[in-house]
C-alpha cells in the first residue's frame, strides 16, 4: 500500500531534516517505508524506526525532538535480518 500524505509531514531523519511526502506499507514482515524529500531536492527512503515525526508547536509542546537525535537501536555490527527476501533453496 502507498499513502500520499498531503499535507507532507516535516520529521527528522538520521539525515537532518526532512518532509516525508508518501508512506510505503509492504506487509506485515517488512517495516514501513517514509519517502522524504530532504534540502536540496534529494530523495531518501527510511525504516519508520529511523525517524521522528515533530509535534504541532500549536499543541504549546514547542518541536519536541531532541537535537542530537540518533537512531542507534541496533547495536554496533548488528545487521537487518533479510533472510526472509531469500527464496527456498538459495543460499
Amino acid at each position: 500500500m502507498i499513502l500520499q500524505l498531503n499535507p507532507t509531514i516535516d520529521v527528522k531523519t538520521p539525515l537532518g531534516d526532512g518532509e516525508a511526502f508518501l508512506i510505503i506499507d509492504y506487509g506485515l514482515n517488512v517495516n514501513t517505508v517514509w519517502v522524504c524529500r530532504m534540502a536540496g531536492g534529494e530523495v531518501k527512503h527510511f525504516y519508520s524506526d529511523d525517524i521522528r515525526i515533530y509535534d504541532n508547536p500549536m499543541n504549546g509542546n514547542g518541536y519536541d525532538v531532541e537535537e542530537d537525535f540518533k537512531v542507534s537501536k541496533i547495536p554496533k555490527g548488528a545487521k537487518r535480518n533479510m533472510d526472509f527476501l531469500k527464496e527456498k533453496g538459495d543460499n
